[in-house]
Parts: structure tokens; C-alpha cells; sequence
């Protein structure tokens, strides 16, 4: 699935931490993330991430929720354009992360913000804060 350039500016990143803490009752954030996957989805804002969030999530899921839970969430999985990663994304991710020195960012994040910058994106639901000191506009606002 492919965004028409048309929705580009209202799609959002969905980031691993929004992902599950929408899964997860028990994460301290579920509340915040079912309320505002629920209000993006009924301002029809689509939802970006990428193969790597993808597998972080049913890692999580796996590991903390149980073998069924991992793999109801990669069945069930809200309907998300993700993004794969190519050869050719290594470079700029190796960049990100060299750029934002003092930052602690995964792979997988320096990821999710070359994709953000390839695909146009300003909006990242997320409750990390690596995504703020990168200069993301973060979902939901007011989080830290």
C-alpha cells in the first residue's frame, strides 16, 4: 500500500512505542495510544512505519504478552503502510545516527527518520523521546 502524495502531509510514523503501548493494557502509555490511534483514525490520517517497527512490536508482544499474542498482532495489525528497508537506506541511516551524536538513537529509529525525510512526513506517534531531540513533531503533543 502506497500514500497518493495527496495525504502525505496528514500521514503519520507510527513508532514501535505507540504501537505497543496500544497493545499492551498493562503499558503505562495504552490509554494515551488506544485514545489517539482511535482520534487519528477518524481524522482518516494514515498511519507509516516501517518492517523494522513491525518486528519490534511482535518482538515485544512475544516476548511480554506470549507467543499468540505476537502473532494475532501481525494478523490483526491495524491497517499501517509500512515501509521496507532497501540496501540502500543503510547509508542514510548510518548518516542519521552520526548527525545526531548526543542523541541515543536506535537503527531502527535513524530508520523511521530517513523514511520520515524521504516520504515527506512531520508527524511521528510516539512516546520516545529520541524523536523530539531529533526534531520530530511529536503525536501526541504535551507528552514529556
Amino acid at each position: 500500500m502506497t500514500i497518493p502524495a495527496s495525504l502525505r502531509e496528514r500521514a503519520v510514523f507510527a513508532d514501535t512505542s505507540a504501537l505497543y503501548a496500544a497493545l499492551d493494557r498493562s503499558d503505562q502509555w495504552h490509554s494515551r495510544a488506544a485514545d489517539g490511534f482511535l482520534r487519528l483514525a477518524q481524522q482518516r490520517r494514515p498511519f507509516v512505519t516501517t518492517n523494522l517497527v513491525v518486528g519490534e512490536v511482535h518482538t515485544l508482544a512475544l516476548t511480554r504478552l506470549g507467543t499468540a499474542a505476537g502473532l494475532q498482532w501481525l494478523e490483526t495489525a491495524p491497517s499501517l503502510v509500512v515501509v521496507y528497508q532497501r540496501e540502500t537506506h543503510h547509508a542514510g541511516v548510518l548518516r542519521t545516527l552520526q548527525g545526531y551524536g548526543g542523541i541515543a538513537l536506535s537503527y531502527s529509529d535513524a530508520f523511521a527518520l530517513v523514511v520520515m525525510k524521504e516520504m515527506g512526513l512531520g508527524s511521528v506517534f510516539t512516546f520516545d523521546r529520541g524523536f523530539q531531540s531529533a526534531g520530530s513533531k511529536i503525536y501526541p503533543r504535551r507528552l514529556f
